[in-house]
């Protein structure tokens, strides 16, 4: 399973080496992203990880050349800023607006106005209808269109 952490996080890192003719390789360890490149040598390190989908990987080589090489998958992730929920029921926008949620976007009754009196149930290409809700991670942007018309 990936391990996923959001932006910013120190990320820890353990592994232990042992080679039956040359013992305890842990100091030898060579820590790498395959986006952030060498990340570190030793049994224990830290690091903080650019946003991604990493591969991280400990390897070690014995005197013999040998090497072994073990990998974990590693995501780390923009946390989101927006509110969980949005509720837009009730809303006339005049302006364009931009809205978002971590996890969902409800409006009813949502009206998008142009300058004077026309209301229309338009807002990118998508008919809002009586109830309109968008899934989580969720980005809504509401233009006016001036030209439409009825």
């Amino acid at each position: 399973a990936d391990l996923n952490f959001p932006q910013g996080t120190v990320v820890g890192l353990e592994a232990s080496a042992v080679d039956q003719e040359d013992g305890d390789l842990t100091a030898d360890i060579a820590w790498q992203s395959d986006i952030d490149g060498l990340l570190g040598t030793g049994g224990s390190i830290t690091a903080t990880l650019s946003v991604g989908s990493h591969l991280v990987s400990a390897s070690v080589t014995d005197s013999g050349g040998k090497t072994r090489v073990d990998t974990v998958p590693v995501v780390v992730f923009v946390p989101c800023t927006a509110p969980q929920h949005l509720s837009l029921n009730g809303e006339i926008i005049s302006t364009t607006e931009v809205y978002e949620a971590c996890s969902s976007i409800t409006a009813e009754d949502f009206r998008i106005q142009s300058t004077g009196d026309v209301t229309f149930r338009d807002g990118s290409a998508i008919s809002l209808g009586e109830c309109f809700v968008v899934g989580a991670g969720a980005s809504f942007r509401a233009e006016i269109d001036p030209v439409l018309s009825f």
